[in-house]
């Protein structure tokens, strides 16, 4: 019941995010032929529509006001990255649900961390309640059970990742849902401090990382030099939301950012090659150096045969 519910909040929040504004007769008309509509109700009942609305408005951290006569998002601003990729996942699903015809011809990246804890932490956040969790870090040689208080939720690179506080530790940390081993809700109610936003708590990470020890994890200016050949893929999809054009020269473009040049940034920059170098800070350099030195010990004396040259 649970899962059916969070369908219904995507489905009404995507229906008013799309239209721009849309008048509850149109929602009516649009419920009567969604999947979703499993009764066959001829229109959403009013109370149930605003009842979806406040969950809506909760699960999006958005507010939803009625302009002569039409239902909007007030600031559609508010609507981050991560939010529309939410709705565009649910879209494609609800139409491959709808038209088994296009099951066939579409086809998305698996996030296997949202099979099965996504849905009850939602819950748990919007009820705010602790939940107990056994948690096996993929750093860590044995799995520990503890209370967690979830605060906020993201998506990166095709997992799922929780902000939580840990009241045993005194310390609000990054779990992966895909490490969570057991899960369970507790009677144990909480508030999310009134200060706290998602967004602003990763925004000078790189993902969900800032584990930088050699720059005392501290957010940095950077500056890169991308070849003619990626730049379009970088201005296309930003490295991060602080990125900027600052110049350009005949070999390609310099950007720059802050951020906390984690080891999950700099393994997204190697990813490039070549095609990619910085330029400052000069710590930053020194790691890009002192990593291709390390693989050139592996590859540079390698013979066309694949062995090493004596």
């Amino acid at each position: 019941m649970a899962a059916e519910l969070i369908n219904r909040y995507f489905w009404l929040m995507d229906v008013i995010y799309r239209s721009g504004g849309i008048s509850r007769e149109d929602i009516n008309r649009k419920w009567s032929y969604s999947c979703l509509n499993e009764r066959g109700e001829d229109e959403l009942p009013e109370r149930t529509f605003h009842r979806y609305r406040k969950a809506v408005e909760r699960l999006f951290d958005v507010n939803i006001i009625c302009v002569a006569g039409k239902y909007k998002i007030e600031n559609v601003k508010m609507m981050t990255s991560e939010k529309q990729w939410l709705l565009d996942s649910f879209a494609i699903n609800n139409i491959s649900l709808s038209h088994r015809k296009m099951r066939s011809r579409i086809s998305v990246e698996d996030v296997p961390s949202s099979r099965q804890f996504l849905i009850p932490i939602i819950n748990a956040m919007e009820d705010g309640r602790k939940i107990e969790i056994t948690y096996q870090s993929f750093y860590a040689p044995a799995a520990t059970t503890f209370i967690v208080e979830p605060w906020g939720l993201k998506l990166h690179h095709q997992r799922w990742y929780m902000v939580g506080y840990s009241p045993a530790i005194d310390k609000t940390l990054v779990y992966g849902l895909d490490r969570i081993k057991e899960f369970s809700l507790t009677d144990e109610q909480f508030e999310v401090p009134e200060d706290f936003d998602c967004d602003k708590w990763f925004g000078d990470m790189f993902g969900v990382n800032s584990y930088a020890p050699e720059f005392n994890h501290e957010p940095q200016d950077i500056e890169i030099h991308v070849g003619c050949g990626q730049i379009d893929y970088i201005l296309s999809k930003p490295l991060h939301r602080s990125q900027r054009l600052v110049s350009e020269d005949s070999k390609g473009y310099i950007l720059s950012m802050h951020l906390v040049p984690s080891y999950d940034f700099i393994m997204e920059l190697m990813k490039y090659g070549s095609d990619i170098e910085v330029v400052k800070p000069i710590g930053l350099r020194k790691i890009f150096i002192r990593n291709i030195e390390e693989m050139n010990k592996k590859y540079g004396m390698l013979s066309e045969t694949g062995s090493h040259c004596g």
